[in-house]
């Protein structure tokens, strides 16, 4: 009986040192949710040749990480990227890894309180050996294709560049081959891409006072460079073909009989063993585009298969007061001194 009484104590005893432990632990709540550590399922990547994996993991709000890791062992190397994730992106040759550095969450915080402007960095990694080389000041990064080695790094406009609409929007490009550490500067630049083999290098310049402008076409082999149209114009959106063999893009200009920039589409081509050839088309002067209908700016425009026909967006286009002042004027001076006798009449000509 005694054995029984002491059994059911002890149970009892048992149970309370539970119920105690078990308060002790404060209930989850909304804010602890902030603190959850998980892997961002779209900033996830594997290296070409299948040997490495990079991620990044972190806290809903807080400071991020990147994990690179070696399929076949063990390794794995950790680098902070700040409190916004950005894309990972490997060389071809599977030798390098390259991502963008965000601000540290409390900076993050601080600057929205003094409205101060941050910048992002860009961190290089050699895989063989773990070195690392950034770069600050940093908008926009890609590899080279499949040429190895090369980078194309775009910088952030200067803190005292003009913040006005019509203002030059082109930046320094940093053509920066990881192997060698060589690097090339190209100034002015408001778009580049590179063809799916990397050996060539399209890019558009936009600089003060509109000197220079065009779009470019440089030969990452010999380094040369040639000139595909040069205007007093913006150039965007550059767009290869799959083979890597021509590429099309927009030119804008400013027209005084509308509201908006005109768009015309310019399609380069033959690029593989001959001469390019380039191609402007501007919708002002087809009679098949729709009255009151021009090329958009807001798609970019591509070559078809066969490199037989360009293809671009069209949108509204809106007619300038001016220009509508002056279709009026133009109706009023017909009718004024038309001689035929219905518009003496007023019955309209």
């Amino acid at each position: 009986m005694k054995q029984i009484r002491l059994i059911i104590l002890c149970l009892l005893t048992l149970s309370l040192g539970l119920k105690v432990n078990a308060q002790q632990k404060p209930a989850l709540t909304w804010k602890d949710v902030s603190k959850w550590h998980f892997i961002k399922a779209r900033f996830n990547t594997l290296s070409p040749d299948g040997q490495w994996m990079a991620y990044i993991t972190g806290p809903v709000e807080g400071d991020q990480e990147v994990i690179i890791r070696k399929v076949s062992d063990t390794t794995t190397y950790h680098y902070g990227c700040g409190a916004m994730p950005n894309d990972i992106a490997f060389s071809d040759d599977s030798k390098f890894i390259a991502f963008k550095i965000s601000a540290k969450d409390a900076d993050v915080k601080a600057a929205k309180k003094s409205s101060k402007t941050l910048y992002d960095k860009l961190a290089v990694v050699s895989l063989d050996g773990n070195t690392k080389t950034e770069f600050e000041r940093v908008s926009n990064f890609s590899f080279s294709g499949k040429y190895p080695g090369w980078l194309a790094i775009q910088f952030a406009a200067p803190d005292n560049a003009s913040k006005d609409k019509d203002a030059a929007k082109g930046t320094d490009l940093l053509l920066y081959n990881a192997s060698t550490k060589k690097s090339f500067n190209i100034g002015s630049v408001s778009d580049f891409a590179f063809n799916k083999a990397g050996s060539l290098l399209a890019y558009a310049v936009d600089a003060n006072g509109q000197n220079g402008n065009g779009v470019y076409l440089r030969d990452m082999k010999t380094g040369v460079t040639s000139a595909i149209d040069n205007d007093k114009s913006q150039y965007k959106s550059i767009n290869w073909n799959e083979e890597g063999t021509a590429f099309a893009l927009l030119k804008s200009n400013k027209n005084d009989d509308y509201k908006d920039e005109i768009y015309t589409v310019i399609g380069v081509s033959k690029l593989i063993g001959d001469a390019p050839v380039a191609i402007l088309y501007s919708s002002l002067i087809d009679k098949q585009i729709p009255a009151g209908m021009g090329i958009s700016g807001d798609r970019k425009p591509y070559w078809s298969d066969d490199q037989s026909a360009l293809f671009f967006g069209i949108r509204s286009i809106e007619k300038s007061d001016k220009a509508k002042a002056d279709t009026a004027g133009t109706k009023k001076s017909k009718n004024r001194y038309c001689q035929h006798e219905n518009c003496k009449n007023n019955r309209g000509c």
